[in-house]
């Protein structure tokens, strides 16, 4: 078992103990932007668009974990099919028959 480790509050001067085992349910935009890599006009366009769920509690908005994790995980090619590149081909047009 590892032991939390301690850190000063900058605030308060007190000492609290944090320990990396919490899992979070949910998190400020900032935290994940931080987590995700995205920017924050990207993560407010998913909230709009419903791709992430959120929960306001006040003025606060917190993004699930569950949706940020499901946003984020690897999908397999074969989901979505091949990667296609360029322009997309030219169907073959049936002859006008006179």
């Amino acid at each position: 078992m590892h032991s939390p480790s301690i850190r000063r509050n900058e605030n308060s001067g007190a000492r609290e103990t944090i320990d990396s085992a919490i899992n979070p349910i949910t998190v400020t935009v900032s935290t994940g932007r931080r987590i995700s890599g995205l920017g924050n006009t990207t993560l407010w366009k998913l909230i709009k668009n419903g791709d992430l769920q959120v929960v306001r509690v006040g003025r606060r908005t917190l993004i699930t974990m569950a949706s940020l994790q499901a946003l984020l995980a690897p999908r397999g090619l074969s989901q979505f099919g091949p990667r296609r590149r360029g322009r997309p081909r030219k169907l073959p047009q049936p002859e006008a028959s006179e």
